[in-house]
C-alpha cells in the first residue's frame, strides 16, 4: 500500500489535510471510499480508519481519509464547529475525489463513523454506497450527555475526551444542530446503505440507529456486532470484513 498526503481548502480558506491510500497494483480507474471520522476525532481516530483503509486497498478500493477543520492536521479551531460546516467540508472532499484522474466517478462510496454519519446524512451525497457506523437520529442529546455538567449551550461547553484532552464547543453548534432533521434527510437518500452498530454501544444508543434504518429507503441492510462498543471493539476485524465484503458487491 502506498499513501499520498493531500490538502484542499474549505469555504473559509482553512486547509483540510487528508491521506490517499493506494493499492500496490496499477489500474486505470479505481473505485474509491471516503472515510469520515467522528466528533472532534481525526483521520487516525482510535485506529479503526487506518485498519479499514489498509483492507480496502488490498481489495482494489482507494481510500481517502481526512481531518475536518479544527481536527488533526487541518487548520481551524474546533470551537467553531457546526454540522453544517462539516457537511460542506465533506462535499469539498467528495468533489476533490471525483476529480481525481484515477477514480471511477460511478464507483464512489462513503464510510462514516459516529458524528461523521450526521455530516454524511445531512449532505445527502451523490455517491454509490454508504456505510454508517455508530449513528443515531439525535446527536444533540448524545453530545450533550458527553458534556455532563459542562453543557452550556449559551456560551462554551466542554467535553472530556478519552485521551484526557478537552473539547471546546461554541454556542453556534447547538443552534445549528437543531436546524437539522436526520430522519427527514435520510428519507431523501436513494443509494444502498449499510448500518453498522456495536451491540453494547453505550455512547450512541442503538435505538437511534434503528429509527434511521426504518426511515431509510431500500436497499438497506444492518449488521450488529455482538458484544461490541462504540469503537467497534472487540470485533473490529469482523467489522472490516463485513464492510469490505458489502462494498465489493456495491462498488466493484
Amino acid at each position: 500500500m502506498k499513501t499520498q498526503k493531500f490538502t484542499i481548502s474549505n469555504a473559509l480558506g482553512e486547509k483540510l489535510v487528508g491521506i490517499k491510500a493506494i493499492p500496490d497494483f496499477k489500474k486505470e480507474k479505481y473505485p474509491a471510499m471516503v472515510l469520515v471520522h467522528g466528533f472532534n476525532s481525526d483521520k487516525i481516530g482510535s485506529g479503526f480508519t487506518p485498519l479499514l483503509a489498509q483492507t480496502l486497498v488490498q481489495h482494489g478500493i482507494l481510500a481517502y481519509s481526512f481531518d475536518f477543520s479544527g481536527c488533526g492536521e487541518s487548520e481551524g479551531d474546533f470551537v467553531n464547529v457546526t454540522l453544517t460546516k462539516e457537511a460542506i467540508e465533506l462535499k469539498k472532499i467528495l468533489d476533490f475525489v471525483k476529480g481525481e484522474k484515477d477514480i471511477d466517478p460511478k464507483r464512489i462510496g462513503i464510510f462514516a463513523n459516529s458524528f461523521g454519519t450526521a455530516a454524511a446524512i445531512t449532505l445527502k451525497p451523490i455517491v454509490n454506497a454508504m456505510v454508517l457506523a455508530g449513528t443515531t437520529d439525535n446527536f444533540y442529546e448524545v453530545i450533550k450527555k458527553g458534556c455532563k455538567d459542562n453543557f452550556n449551550p449559551g456560551e462554551i461547553s466542554t467535553r472530556l475526551k478519552s485521551n484526557g484532552k478537552i473539547t471546546r464547543i461554541g454556542p453556534q453548534f447547538w443552534e445549528d444542530l437543531k436546524q437539522h432533521d436526520l430522519i427527514e434527510d435520510v428519507k431523501k437518500i436513494n443509494i444502498p446503505i449499510l448500518f453498522l452498530h456495536g451491540q453494547k454501544d453505550d455512547t450512541v444508543p442503538i435505538g437511534g440507529m434503528e429509527k434511521l434504518l426504518n426511515a431509510a429507503n431500500e436497499p438497506k441492510e444492518k449488521y450488529i456486532l455482538k458484544d461490541s462498543d462504540h469503537k467497534l471493539n472487540p470485533r473490529r476485524k469482523e467489522a472490516v470484513q463485513v464492510i469490505t465484503k458489502w462494498l465489493k458487491r456495491k462498488l466493484t
